[in-house]
């Protein structure tokens, strides 16, 4: 392998922090090396814990197969895609409901005005039957959008 301006680069900044270490300047390259590997312990205990609470959050399969790291990430990643599309879809649906929602609010408050203006009862909003909503929503849909 070739060596690169980095590798070589990463290289000297070792052997800098070595040499001053070894100088008695902060201790010796031992203590170093000791307190390295205990804060990159850590940092895997870490990394470590993350992954086994994504295993429980995420469905992985068959319980008795054991993943690697990256499968629980990728399988992860996965489950948030899906429900990030299921959200969204969600989000359309209940754009659509609320207008349609407004629409439907819209007509029966223009039903009441004949109603009012032939003299008729309109009878209050609450006590209108959700079944007569229903079947004004559905006829209303055909004549608009199916019968035109």
């Amino acid at each position: 392998m070739a060596w690169t301006k980095s590798m070589y680069q990463l290289s000297r900044t070792k052997t800098k922090l070595f040499s001053l270490f070894s100088s008695g300047e902060g201790g010796d390259e031992e203590a170093f090396k000791q307190r390295h590997n205990a804060s990159e312990r850590k940092r895997q205990a870490v990394i470590n814990n993350a992954i086994t609470t994504l295993k429980s959050l995420v469905f992985l399969g068959p319980s008795g197969k054991r993943l690697a790291k990256g499968a629980v990430l990728k399988k992860a990643v996965d489950h948030i895609q899906l429900q990030n599309s299921h959200a969204a879809r969600l989000r359309k649906e209940n754009d659509y409901l609320k207008r349609e929602n407004q629409n439907l609010f819209k007509h029966v408050h223009l039903l009441r005005a004949v109603l009012v203006s032939n003299n008729l009862s309109a009878p209050a909003y609450h006590s209108v039957p959700y079944a007569v909503l229903f079947s004004f929503s559905f006829s209303f849909f055909l004549t608009k959008y199916v019968l035109c």
